[in-house]
């Protein structure tokens, strides 16, 4: 059974997911660019076991494009199996690497964008046919700005919500 503290951080998560990807559109970002679904998958990774952090990554998607629309059908399924990677894979490295660091957080998320992004163009060439190699690196290279800023942001964030629910920070 799950703690009511992991419950209560997954369900942050999830309406973080929903909520995130709200605001950068009323902000008139693309979130191609910005990637806002992303960080609180990636924030669940470091905070919850494997199997929490892809449930978060499952439910994001699919309880926004239930919600608000967004994102569209097509979209939402490929996202669920990316974001699932996300979940499981941030919170899998953390526990192979020997705990939350710094740098094994930089080496989570590396390892997490690498595959999640391979898990995403299966699921597209599965669900659409193989459509060649460059309309796949089309998708991901606007996202480019968004990794970067992952990169510099969940980190620390990361770090900070661990630390204010007395988790380990080496």
């Amino acid at each position: 059974m799950r703690s009511v503290r992991s419950l209560s951080i997954g369900g942050v998560c999830i309406a973080l997911g929903v909520v995130l990807p709200l605001l950068v559109h009323s902000l008139g970002i693309a979130p191609r660019i910005v990637l806002p679904i992303h960080y609180p998958v990636f924030l669940a990774g470091m905070l919850l076991d494997p199997v929490g952090a892809a449930i978060v990554g499952i439910l994001s998607p699919a309880l926004s494009m239930g919600l608000t629309g967004m994102p569209t059908p097509d979209q939402t399924l490929r996202m669920m199996g990316e974001l699932a990677a996300y979940g499981f894979v941030v919170s899998l490295t953390l526990r192979l690497l020997g705990g939350f660091r710094y740098w094994t957080c930089l080496v989570a998320l590396i390892i997490a964008m690498i595959l999640g992004r391979i898990v995403h163009a299966s699921l597209a060439m599965w669900l659409f046919g193989f459509h060649g190699w460059k309309i796949y690196a089309a998708m991901y290279l606007p996202g480019i700005p968004g990794m970067i800023a992952q990169f510099i942001l969940i980190p620390p964030i990361a770090i900070r919500v661990r630390r204010a629910l007395n988790l380990p920070v080496k």
